[in-house]
């Protein structure tokens, strides 16, 4: 690996994360609501590793306890029914999901019991059921503050709490105004205030509000039926919220066309260009009574949006983004405070060459908000899925040398990406505890842990047989290193949330990409290993599961992922959780078969496609596999 990447060594940048606690069964985290009913639950509240007296070979046996395992999942098909009350038209993809294009489906059923948020995040005693709620005084052209003012504040509350890294593209505080001082909102307006409202019952703990949601996202879809010949701003922000509404629920094919129809809207409105924007801000009436600038704003960071849900796809998928960055020429997000105050802002235009080479100013950096960085970092995600997805697919000749060219490459980007962080936002534990404070932690944990799967990514997809033995050393000890630190970071803000300074915060974890994160983490570290490496990879795994739990709360992709993860412990060998499928051969040493994610082809997959003698003499050149930094 090269040896000039800024490091950030984990030992000192974790404080609450001594290297002799990595792999402590003891140490148990938390990620700011309290589970209740999952996966910490069923594994009593922590993995707890014991080591046996050595018999006569010197073996040991590493024992899990799982009381509640089956009783948890006996009980999900109680828990989980209000999730199926779809309609028809919305139900789940079959099988085939991924082969039709469209989101990849987990195959594992989703056995897990929804757990219960806080009740400080939801403090409404008297929550209507949708049985108890009219829904024939709500539709398209009636206001829902005028029909249920608390209702509905109630559900924007939510998602404005929860949605920061996704969808801030309207300016919260000024919105909230909007909404409440009764001005008459055009049909455009509704259509998106009813969107917000059925995202909003997403993020409640409460099962009745799950119900009303398809009450709000059903009026909100008829008002785009009306609207869609006429494109607008709240035509893309609708769709794109529907599709994150769909993709909560499991519904991945209704969410990928909706981004796609949003895209193209999108594309209409020319909104990947700032002379685009700017013809649409001409006049004095604006959307939500904003003033030009903001207007403006919310045109770029609506565009944002969905360039990163096309990020996310391609990320899901193992497939080409869709939207190409030579084709954007539009500024970067400013600061939220300038967002919010509505200032006119002149922040640098978007360019990969410029990201690429050390032309900004310290005054450009400045104003970038934290959603600049994480745009930049997704940008050097999808040209990795890109590259793998045309690697795999095009001819094996000069494979080795385009692969090295381009991870070269990839390593240059991603050094300047870290040396322009500012100090605020480059990872340790004081700058997490002030994003608990300021409300960005999900934003700053999804950036960084979008860092460690660029890594994974761009070592794990290649071909192993088309490279070297050096080289596929080299991919293993990178990837394996990365997927620790996805693992520590996941601990420690897990840890630091659970801290009682934060105990009456309402600060969550909720972007799904972290999900995807923690898995092809715990993939990448539990494929392969030796006997005396399982105590530490569980430990980890225990780790993580705090913030799979919390995730699982939201979205269907986190349930079916903390169901694989339980299965995937459930394969590793000398646990009371074994089933027997993985053993340890007579070099001490064990091989998992069954893939988390199976979206490339096994050849094209190094973790599995390497033989594991020579996967565990990989990891066995590396140094100390507890003390990597931060690279």
């Amino acid at each position: 690996m090269s040896s000039d990447f800024p490091a950030y060594d984990d030992r000192q940048m974790h404080p609450l994360s001594p290297v002799s606690n990595i792999g402590d069964p003891t140490v148990v985290g938390a990620t700011g609501m309290t589970p209740t009913g999952g996966a910490i639950e069923a594994l009593e509240q922590g993995v707890e590793l014991k080591r046996r007296r050595p018999s006569n070979n010197s073996q040991h046996h590493v024992t899990l306890r799982t009381r509640h395992i089956e009783d948890h999942e006996a009980n999900f098909s109680t828990n989980h029914t209000l999730k199926k009350r779809r309609r028809s038209s919305l139900s789940a993809p079959s099988s085939t999901t991924e082969e039709n294009g469209s989101m990849p489906r987990q195959e594992q059923s989703n056995r897990l019991a929804r757990a219960s948020l806080p009740s400080t995040i939801f403090q409404s005693s008297n929550w209507r059921s949708v049985y108890g709620l009219d829904a024939s005084r709500f539709n398209r052209e009636v206001d829902p503050i005028q029909v249920d003012p608390g209702l509905a504040l109630q559900l924007m509350d939510l998602f404005f709490g929860h949605t920061a890294s996704m969808f801030h593209i309207v300016p919260q505080k000024h919105f909230m105004h909007w909404v409440r001082r009764g001005r008459k909102k055009s049909a455009a307006d509704l259509m998106v205030i009813y969107a917000i409202l059925a995202m909003g019952t997403v993020f409640s703990p409460h099962a009745e509000a799950k119900g009303s949601g398809e009450t709000f996202a059903s009026i909100a879809r008829n008002a785009i039926e009306m609207n869609c010949r006429t494109f607008s701003l709240q035509l893309v922000q609708s769709r794109i919220l529907l599709a994150a509404y769909d993709f909560a629920f499991g519904n991945f094919r209704e969410s990928w066309n909706g981004s796609i129809l949003g895209l193209g809207v999108i594309s209409g409105l020319k909104l990947n260009l700032e002379e685009g924007i700017a013809g649409l801000a001409k006049g004095d009436d604006y959307a939500y009574g904003l003033n030009k600038y903001a207007f403006m704003e919310c045109c770029r960071r609506t565009y944002w949006s969905t360039y990163m849900i096309d990020r996310f796809n391609a990320f899901c998928t193992c497939r080409p983004s869709i939207i190409h960055d030579e084709d954007i020429f539009l500024r970067l997000p400013c600061t939220d405070g300038d967002f919010e105050e509505q200032r006119e802002t002149d922040n640098p235009l978007f360019d990969k060459k410029v990201i690429d080479q050390q032309h900004s100013t310290e005054g450009d950096q400045a104003m970038q908000g934290i959603i600049s960085h994480l745009i930049q970092i997704s940008s050097i995600l999808g040209d990795v899925i890109s590259n793998a997805y045309r690697s795999a697919h095009g001819s094996i000749f000069g494979y080795a040398k385009a692969y090295e060219e381009f991870r070269e490459q990839t390593h240059e980007r991603l050094r300047l990406w870290v040396k322009k962080l500012p100090h605020h936002l480059m990872f340790s534990m004081i700058n997490m505890t002030a994003c608990i404070k300021n409300g960005h932690i999900d934003t700053f944990i999804c950036m960084h842990a979008m860092y460690h799967v660029t890594l994974m990514n761009l070592n794990r997809s290649v071909h192993p047989k088309r490279l070297e033995r050096s080289l596929t050393d080299r991919n293993i000890q990178e990837a394996n290193d990365h997927a620790y630190q996805t693992l520590y970071l996941m601990r420690d803000v897990d840890r630091l949330l659970r801290d009682k300074d934060f105990s009456n915060t309402n600060c969550t974890l909720s972007n799904p990409f972290i999900g995807y994160a923690v898995t092809a983490a715990i993939e990448i570290i539990s494929v392969v290993g030796t006997r005396d490496q399982i105590p530490s990879v569980l430990g980890l795994v225990n780790g993580a599961l705090p913030v799979m739990e919390g995730l699982s709360t939201i979205w269907a992709s986190a349930k079916g992922q903390l169901t694989s993860i339980l299965n995937r412990l459930q394969e590793l060998p000398e646990t009371n959780m074994s089933r027997g499928s993985t053993r340890i051969n007579d070099n001490d040493m064990f091989a998992v078969k069954n893939r988390l994610e199976a979206t490339t082809k096994l050849e094209d997959d190094l973790i599995y496609a390497t033989l594991k003698e020579d996967y565990v003499r990989a990891m066995e050149l590396r140094n100390d596999v507890e003390s990597v930094s931060y690279r």
